[in-house]
């Protein structure tokens, strides 16, 4: 497996919520954590850096969110209607290792602004001469996902949805930080990989000081473990552990990825915070180098 494949596996979205409304006092980080809604705002963005043995730089990982009117960002036959709260990754390979191999994936999901439940999701990604485009739409009411993949129709499918509560695995990561997890705790969630569902446990292993690239952090680790036969990376003896900032804010500082070739570690290099948060005391823009 090459490094850059590896980076789509270990996106890490993490952040906080914004209220759909303007607040009547001032937001915190530990306001708009609690606000209803998906688990990244409006404005807010985290960019990482990928290294993986003597190459410090082999990826690059920027994740956005802001609000569109609907998914292709136009009114519905001319008319306003809610917005949805949309969530971009970009992912490309960095450094030395883009002169030899190039890779580049975008994913983008849009989430409904009051309940914070996925609606869609698509993906794209270009390596080498290889090319991948689908996209995934939920009914939630009638527990269907309607799969379509644009460049091999034949894997075309209509999915019933599995009981439990439904994500993808990086919106679990996203939305794991409002479950306040104690070391020992855990929680079970159902997982979205391509257009296969199966059950991940989150577990919280300890408390611990981390030094990376914005700075010495005390953190949270998280580490997801699959329940039943392991599938994807987890199939090949791989795994993650993510460090999570112990404070309001909770920003996933580090990311492990655990793969045959090594371990490919994400750092968080750069936030900046929602926009309902600029200017509020105590929030500011981050990144590595300054």
């Amino acid at each position: 497996m090459r490094p850059a494949h590896l980076l789509f596996l270990c996106l890490p979205l993490w952040g906080v919520a914004a209220p759909a409304s303007e607040p009547a006092v001032p937001p915190t980080y530990a306001s708009v954590a609690a606000a209803p809604g998906p688990a990244l705002g409006a404005g807010e963005k985290l960019v990482f850096q990928a290294r993986w043995k003597f190459f410090d730089r082999v990826g690059r990982i920027v994740v956005a969110a802001d609000d569109v009117v609907t998914a292709d960002g136009t009114p519905e036959g001319g008319l306003a209607s809610p917005p949805l709260r949309r969530i971009r990754v970009d992912v490309s390979s960095d450094g030395m290792v883009a002169n030899l191999y190039t890779y580049r994936a975008t994913g983008v999901s849009f989430f409904d602004l009051s309940s914070g439940r996925m609606l869609s999701a698509s993906y794209k990604s270009a390596a080498g001469s290889d090319r991948e485009e689908r996209s995934i739409r939920f009914d939630l009411e009638k527990r269907l996902a309607f799969y379509r993949d644009a460049l091999a129709p034949r894997r075309n499918a209509d999915l019933t949805l599995p009981d439990g509560e439904l994500l993808d695995f990086i919106t679990c990561l996203v939305t794991a930080r409002r479950w306040n997890l104690q070391p020992g705790d855990s929680r079970d969630i159902v997982v979205l990989a391509d257009k296969r569902f199966y059950t991940l446990r989150l577990r919280a292993e300890r408390r611990e000081t981390i030094t990376a690239a914005l700075g010495k952090y005390a953190a949270l680790v998280v580490v997801p473990e699959p329940i039943g036969p392991p599938r994807g990376i987890f199939k090949k003896g791989g795994g993650f552990r993510i460090w999570i900032e112990d404070s309001p804010r909770a920003l996933p500082i580090r990311v492990d990825v655990r793969v045959p070739i090594g371990t490919v570690t994400v750092d968080l290099v750069r936030y900046d915070p929602p926009q309902i948060l600029r200017g509020s005391p105590g929030v500011e823009f981050l990144q590595a180098g300054k």
